[in-house]
């Protein structure tokens, strides 16, 4: 009877082609341990697929997006059989993303289970710097405290949040699965012991042979770059900024590459080699420089793997880039960076790298005027959003004088240009290649805000003052309201519309009974309840509203009463704005109609359930709330909104798996049992009581 082997499995995964050398060298020297079972995930290498079928390999090629589909594939396989070992090489990037959902799949395996992870960027270098300079005695607590985080997430104890990984767990992942690190040439934790850390050996003979055969290269090509190799200069080159500009970066770097070679007092260099940075730069086009015959090397002859080929120049130079470093810092004779160069030098500081200060070249000539005179504010949310970012800008707008770009929803062009502390719109549907070199550039310089962010929103602050925060920390701010000038805004159809319904002389109250968020939004029967008594008390009753917003779904109820007067898909928002200013009371639930009124002295009554109303009500004449009602509906979870950003919450009361929320799921939701109960179960007698009692005290003021 055949009693089954239980299998050893390799996972290598592209992630990156220089670190992905580094896994294929390491692949290459247990390539003979036909124990293993090797599995491939690959998106761009081009490999010899028939060398690797020869072999027994599995070769899996993903798009993008599609690598998480793929390992769960390969999880729920190998929880179908029996596993002994499994090795999983990958970017240690990429461990947030992949690998630690992967590693919860297989959790049954986690005794048996290899991490060999390759760092490749700067960040990672100074990651590793902070952790060199820490005493055994910190840097044990730290990496002890997060593995412990770590292995209660893989079985399953709490919730795994990508957004808030720390990128230092990824260096204690060695204290809950077997790991060894594979470390950049210029890692300060590479010659140290507080790491199981391995290096990579050229390869030699057989090895070396079969290397070149799974990248499809001639010996003859390897040859020729030995020969080369004390003679030549390895370039990298820098990536254009700004896409458009492609022809004119490659002679600015051309041009500043031959006076680096110029001033150089190293020897003259036979040969360049060069290949693309980042991205291609000299695409079907020829390179002439000064000196040397210039050899495009194709886009997988990274340093590392001319470094496992042991046929790295002497001398490297080009772009300060991630590629760069990991080139020996004593290999590289000078390098050129379009980044700010104060920050560049910086970095080299921090790294101790003591190599030749980079040299700038200005990449961004075009945008220099808009780069040092712009702000961006982007604000994706609904209308009653855009209005407090709005005043936000107002009080920060003494802060800053340079122009002002709002980005919003295309239906509040005319409300955000009627706005004068803002000098321009954009569409964010609607971006031209300009708009997007331009949003690029500012983003990078810190001048560009996403002013409204889920960490907004479920603040317990107000709305305008956490984005005055988040904009300007400990700026103490004055007039946070919002000032717009509506002497554009024809009067004609509101003069009409008062005249025709005789509003003149008469107490004036607006509803909005509107289907919104299913959590904000009051019953048919109470908005009705509402009207009567308004009527009964002689208020002219007025509906307000428009069934053309952001949400489709978002409709008006009907309240047909005699008397009631009916203004839905009437006005545009700015003539709302200006027919508010004649009446005297506006009753709403959490909507855009209240960052309206916040535009006008009308008085404020508005419904608040996920959210208090503290947080939301408008300022106006530099008070928060000034002439309103706020009243505040809840149930055994208080006001919930900020419970949808608590992981623990999901995890202990609502036995969930947290995930981050979009705008459909903070709509919806409500971690009730009975939906929605604190808006639907407010009786409307309770309600109408409470709108008297605001009525008849000093905090009413009056129009």
């Amino acid at each position: 009877m055949d009693v089954e082997v239980p299998m050893k499995v390799r996972i290598l995964i592209e992630t990156n082609e220089s670190t992905f050398a580094l896994q294929m060298s390491n692949f290459i020297s247990a390539i003979n341990d036909k124990e293993y079972k090797n599995i491939l995930l690959v998106r761009h290498a081009q490999l010899n697929e028939a060398w690797l079928k020869g072999h027994g390999v599995t070769l899996i090629r993903y798009n993008k997006n599609a690598l998480s589909a793929a390992l769960s594939k390969i999880s729920d396989i190998l929880l179908q059989n029996e596993i002994s070992w499994v090795s999983i090489h990958t970017s240690l990037s990429v461990v947030s993303k992949y690998i630690i959902t992967f590693l919860k799949k297989i959790a049954k395996y986690q005794s048996v289970t290899h991490l060999c992870l390759y760092d490749e960027n700067i960040s990672e270098l100074l990651i590793s710097d902070a952790l060199n300079q820490m005493s055994s005695t910190e840097f044990t607590k730290i990496v002890d405290s997060l593995g412990q985080e770590i292995k209660e997430i893989i079985q399953g104890e709490i919730p795994f949040v990508e957004k808030q990984w720390n990128m230092v767990s990824a260096y204690a992942l060695h204290k809950v699965v077997k790991t060894t690190y594979y470390l950049q040439q210029n890692s300060a934790l590479k010659k140290h012991r507080k790491l199981p850390v391995e290096k990579i050996s050229p390869l030699r003979g057989s090895k070396l042979k079969d290397f070149l055969n799974l990248y499809n290269t001639s010996p003859n090509i390897y040859e020729s770059l030995l020969r080369a190799k004390s003679s030549a200069l390895l370039l990298i080159g820098t990536v254009p900024f700004v896409e458009d500009d492609v022809l004119q970066h490659q002679q600015k770097f051309i041009n500043v590459v031959n006076e680096a070679m110029r001033s150089s007092d190293e020897k003259r260099y036979s040969v360049v080699l060069y290949r693309d940075g980042e991205g291609p730069l000299f695409n079907g086009h020829d390179i002439k420089l000064e000196q040397g015959s210039v050899l495009k090397l194709p886009d997988y002859f990274t340093v590392n793997l001319l470094k496992v080929l042991d046929i790295l120049p002497d001398a490297v130079a080009g772009a300060f880039s991630d590629e760069l470093l990991q080139s020996p810092k004593q290999n590289i004779t000078f390098t050129v960076t379009t980044d700010a160069l104060a920050k560049v030098d910086d970095l080299i500081d921090k790294l101790k790298l003591n190599i030749p200060q980079p040299i700038y070249f200005d990449d961004l000539q075009d945008y220099r005027d808009v780069i040092s005179n712009t702000r961006i504010f982007y604000c994706p949310a609904s209308m009653g959003d855009v209005i407090y970012a709005l005043g936000s800008i107002n009080a920060l707008r003494k802060e800053f004088n340079e122009k002002v770009i709002f980005i919003a929803h295309p239906l509040y062009r005319g409300l955000v240009e009627s706005c004068p502390v803002v000098d321009e719109f954009w569409d964010m549907f609607n971006y031209t290649k300009k708009k997007q070199n331009i949003l690029k550039i500012i983003a990078q310089h810190g001048f560009y805000h996403n002013i409204v962010k889920w960490e907004h929103f479920t603040a317990n602050e107000h709305l305008t003052d956490v984005i005055i925060a988040d904009v300007k920390p400990g700026y103490k701010a004055k007039d946070k309201h919002a000032v717009f000038s509506l002497g554009h805004v024809e009067n004609k159809k509101i003069t009409h519309f008062i005249e025709q319904h005789e509003l003149y002389d008469n107490k004036v109250v607006l509803l909005h009974p509107n289907y919104g968020a299913p959590n904000r939004t009051w019953t048919e029967e109470g908005w009705h309840f509402l009207a009567e008594k308004f009527l009964s008390e002689g208020w002219k009753v007025v509906i307000i509203g428009s069934d053309n917003n952001k949400y489709r779904e978002k409709t008006m109820m009907s309240v047909e009463l005699p008397g009631v007067i009916s203004a839905v898909n009437h006005f545009s928002i700015l003539e709302t704005v200006l027919f508010m200013q004649h009446c005297q009371l506006l009753v709403a639930c959490d909507s855009g109609p209240v960052g309206l009124a916040g535009m006008t002295d009308i008085a404020i009554c508005a419904l608040y359930s996920i959210i208090p109303a503290q947080y939301r009500l408008p300022y106006r004449h530099g008070q928060k709330g000034w002439n309103a009602l706020g009243i505040d509906r809840g149930c055994e979870y208080g006001q919930c909104g900020h419970l949808i950003m608590d992981a623990q919450f999901f995890k202990k009361e609502l036995n969930q798996t947290w995930t981050h929320p979009d705008g459909d799921s903070f709509a919806k939701w409500c971690p009730n049992d009975d939906k929605y109960m604190c808006m639907r179960k407010m009786s409307p007698e309770y309600l109408w009581g409470e709108i008297r009692n605001f009525l008849n005290s000093d905090n009413y003021v009056a129009q």
